[in-house]
């Protein structure tokens, strides 16, 4: 049996969490959580980065999570541009 451990010490949350993942093999749940911001651009802006590679986190598709509405925002790398 393979478990991980997670905890959120190594997190500050901010309002918006960013969860990143590949459509064939996805983590699923806290492991697609990448980073969190204090604005929704800020995210957008973060998830522009790593989809021309310049972060070592690519993906496939995205989900904001703003955690004061509870709203997840579904996003897909090809409509980052």
């Amino acid at each position: 049996m393979n478990r991980t451990k997670y905890t959120l010490e190594n997190f500050v949350l901010e309002r918006y969490l960013v969860f990143a993942f590949d459509q064939y093999y996805p983590g699923g749940g806290v492991s697609d959580l990448r980073t969190s911001f204090k604005t929704r651009q800020e995210c957008i802006d973060y998830l522009k980065i790593c989809a021309v590679g310049s972060c070592r986190q690519k993906f496939d598709d995205a989900q904001i999570w703003d955690t004061k509405t509870g709203v997840i925002e579904e996003i897909e790398h090809k409509d980052l541009f």
